[in-house]
């Protein structure tokens, strides 16, 4: 029976590469001088472009809250918390959360108090079918059409005649004393 192989004693990446020192990720290679420095101005303008983001989403080339909470999702197996993307403040981040987001920027959730906003808009429906124009394309199909010949068919006053006269001079059986009879009832 051949030796076992000792185990090794490092771990591997997800793609087996042994990890550990010389791995890319265990010990990147810094480049010092090519790190480049921000001047307090340029984080000054960093943060009111994030914060103009966050105000008026939708803006060309800046992302959403609700774009960058779905890219957050999206970002790995299980995303960090990160408060400021949990709008619905259930303690997760979750899709619910981008609804929300796209809800607040839409004015139809508030923020604060999370409830839903009403308003007392009417839904635009000019681009769908009216009842007049359905009933006018039904009219227009049918056009010069004809129902199917019942002429040969009796109508409901010539069946109930029928009936009538078959009756008119039938007398039913007699039934005077058949309770008398059946019962042992006598006056």
């Amino acid at each position: 029976m051949p030796a076992r192989a000792p185990k090794p004693s490092y771990s591997v990446d997800p793609f087996g590469m042994p990890f550990g020192p010389g791995h890319p990720l265990w010990d990147p290679k810094k480049d010092e001088s090519s790190t480049p420095t921000l001047t307090p101005e340029q984080v000054q303008q960093m943060i009111a472009d994030a914060l103009a983001g966050q105000q008026g989403a939708g803006q060309q080339g800046v992302a959403s809250l609700a774009e960058r909470i779905g890219q957050h999702l999206v970002s790995g197996s299980n995303p960090e918390y990160i408060e400021e993307f949990d709008t619905n403040k259930d303690g997760k981040i979750s899709t619910q959360d981008a609804i929300f987001a796209q809800q607040f920027a839409a004015g139809l959730r508030d923020p604060e108090t999370l409830e839903a906003i009403q308003t007392q808009e009417q839904p635009d429906l000019s681009g769908f079918t009216t009842q007049e124009d359905l009933d006018a394309a039904i009219e227009a199909a049918l056009a010069g059409q004809t129902g199917p010949d019942l002429s040969g068919y009796a109508q409901q006053g010539d069946i109930q005649s029928a009936i009538e006269a078959a009756l008119a001079g039938q007398t039913g059986p007699d039934l005077s004393g058949y309770a008398q009879q059946r019962h042992g009832l006598s006056h």
